[in-house]
């Protein structure tokens, strides 16, 4: 198994989980998609103006799909990003928290360099955990 660090922006995450997990990549980034498997892990970035992981889930299936799916490739009328990934419901922050909840990759040593990379299984299992953290937190009961 391996784990994936995808970045994209906060609207695109909303209508991703909104509709069926569905995630696309452009052709250029053919060759690293074609290195994913089913059951890897993706870490989910948020860009600005969250700015940090909101959440963590598995690939569940990938295929090339030349149908428009996403808002943009609607209006458009063809696929901007037929290189999908179709993601388990994973472990995602809720939306109204990922600016309050999210997990900052500053001083972590993951450099967001493209839309899709690759991460180092030891430093996305510590993200993961601290995703985990972040999910206990909103969920236990505020005190008075």
């Amino acid at each position: 198994m391996s784990y994936w660090l995808v970045i994209g922006p906060p609207d695109n995450w909303t209508f991703c989980f909104n509709n069926g997990n569905v995630w696309g990549f452009s052709p250029s980034y053919q060759r690293v998609w074609q290195s994913i498997a089913q059951g890897d892990t993706i870490l989910c970035y948020a860009t600005r103006p969250v700015m940090g992981l909101i959440g963590y889930c598995s690939v569940r299936s990938k295929q090339e799909d030349g149908n428009p799916f996403f808002p943009q490739e609607q209006q458009e009328r063809r696929a901007l990003w037929p290189l999908r990934l179709t993601l388990s419901p994973g472990s995602i922050i809720p939306r109204d928290r990922w600016d309050t909840s999210r997990v900052l990759l500053e001083r972590r040593g993951v450099t967001l360099q493209r839309a899709l990379q690759k991460l180092p299984d030891d430093r996305a299992r510590d993200l993961i955990q601290e995703l985990d953290l972040s999910l206990i937190h909103i969920s236990e009961p505020t005190r008075p």
